[in-house]
């Protein structure tokens, strides 16, 4: 199965490397970034239920993850930078803030950089995900809203757990859950 992972994890950086020559937001862009998603989960759901926990995989759907998400980030950017509200901007670097922090206390408290994998986190990462399907589909100012609602929550609610949790707990699902 470690095979299996390996080869869905080179298609998913060949993929990748496509999505980098396409139209940003068209529907072959949208195409082929979705089977970049399906082909991440489908690796992620490989390596969970066969316990690869280390090795050349692990090490490679990470960088294919990295490449991924900077040249989304990039061709993302360079068509919103010109749509996007200014208020937009405002709220990436509260969220930045509030990311930093709580990194920052995480680790000068337990030693971690590792952000937390609450509820609301993965819901941000799901939003971040379909976020260019919520572009296409509402217009930029109401998917913005809708990620950023998210987004600021859930980075605050990630700083108050830090803040509150007793021992590093990577795994806590909400503050309300410790």
């Amino acid at each position: 199965m470690k095979k299996v992972a390996v080869t869905i994890t080179y298609f998913r950086i060949l993929l990748t490397c496509v999505l980098a020559a396409l139209p940003t937001l068209s529907p072959i862009f949208l195409c082929v970034y979705s089977m970049c998603g399906l082909s991440n989960i489908l690796t992620c759901l490989i390596i969970k239920t066969f316990k690869i926990e280390d090795g050349e995989e692990i090490k490679l759907d990470c960088y294919a993850d990295l490449m991924f998400t900077l040249i989304i980030l990039v061709k993302l950017l360079l068509e919103l930078v010109q749509i996007m509200p200014q208020w937009c901007f405002v709220m990436i670097i509260v969220v930045g803030i509030l990311k930093t922090l709580s990194g920052l206390f995480a680790m000068a408290r337990f030693h971690r950089f590792q952000p937390l994998r609450t509820m609301l986190n993965r819901l941000t990462s799901i939003m971040l995900f379909i976020f260019p399907y919520l572009i296409v589909a509402f217009d930029v100012e109401i998917a913005c809203g809708m990620l950023f609602l998210v987004a600021v929550i859930a980075s605050f609610e990630e700083l108050l757990c830090i803040v509150t949790l007793k021992e590093y707990n990577p795994d806590v699902r909400s503050i309300f859950c410790k």
